[in-house]
């Protein structure tokens, strides 16, 4: 079973490669397409195959961990290119009254994915012992991406583009420089998203993620019990305004928009969030939970 600090770590890189992909992706998602999402769901299944495949360093030696690094760097731009491109999908294939309701569910497919992963995890950690855990049995979970990440792409592929930006199209009216045009038009939308994304993240992210491993690695509760916790947790907590946030900007740079809010976000504040906790933990020495007390 990883730390909790080797977790965190993980989270941060994650969502530092997805910030910087987020702005690619958003580029050539307000020039040519929602249909560029194509390409993230390919990456995301591709490089999780890789993982699982990836020989340990017993067989390869330093470049086990430089393309274990290299993988998960490929799932964050994945990440990334991702969120901003399938709201903005949503958002423009509902009808004008229903946007709102649209919107919630495309967060909420994003934490039933996470609740699916740690659904497996804790099934694998409650069925396996630790040694084949381990040694082979976690490779069953990265397994599964690739045959799911191709049904994925054939959905999307079939998926006609949205009637918003087409009328765009159109009109001749596709920015040009997306990215550049919305910091320079709407910084205000920027600032509100960037505000409501380093809020939600940061909670999501110390919740889910870092205190499952917390409280496993301390012993306070059973891996399997703590994703149980997390698990539960994330059914209740899946409605966040992603229509809200698609609203901030016009049609012509609302993949931008969305991107640069959410990965600006998700990288300073919900990457940064789970080691943070982690430090308090070891700088207090209160191990029952984030962010603790002051030391005596």
């Amino acid at each position: 079973m990883e730390q909790p600090e080797t977790i965190t770590r993980e989270v941060e890189q994650l969502q530092q490669a997805a910030a910087r992909a987020a702005l690619l992706f958003a580029h050539y998602g307000d020039r040519l397409g929602r249909r560029a999402l194509a390409a993230s769901i390919l990456l995301m299944a591709v490089v999780t195959a890789g993982i699982d495949l990836l020989p340990g360093y017993g067989s390869i030696g330093w470049l086990a961990p430089a393309l274990l690094v290299l993988l998960r760097a490929g799932q964050g731009a994945a990440i990334g290119g991702e969120y901003g491109g399938s709201a903005a999908l949503v958002v423009e294939y509902a009808p004008a009254t229903r946007r709102g309701w649209y919107g919630g569910w495309q967060w909420a497919t994003i934490a039933l994915g996470l609740a699916a992963g740690i659904a497996t995890a804790a099934a694998l950690s409650e069925t396996m012992d630790g040694p084949a855990l381990r040694a082979w049995g976690w490779r069953l979970a990265f397994l599964l991406a690739l045959p799911l990440g191709m049904v994925g792409l054939w959905i999307r592929l079939r998926i006609e583009e949205t009637p918003g930006f087409r009328a765009v199209q159109c009109v001749g009216a596709t920015a040009r420089a997306p990215l550049a045009d919305t910091l320079r038009t709407a910084r205000r939308s920027v600032v509100v998203g960037f505000g409501i994304v380093a809020a939600v993240t940061a909670t999501f992210n110390i919740v889910f993620v870092f205190l499952p491993g917390h409280l496993a690695a301390t012993g306070r509760a059973p891996l399997s019990r703590a994703l149980a916790a997390a698990l539960i947790g994330l059914a209740l907590g899946t409605l966040v305004p992603s229509t809200f946030l698609a609203e901030l900007f016009p049609t012509r740079r609302r993949y931008s928009g969305l991107s640069l809010t959410y990965g600006l976000g998700s990288a300073l504040f919900g990457g940064t969030a789970p080691a943070l906790a982690a430090f308090l933990v070891r700088r207090t020495g209160v191990t029952l939970s984030p962010p603790g007390t002051p030391p005596p």
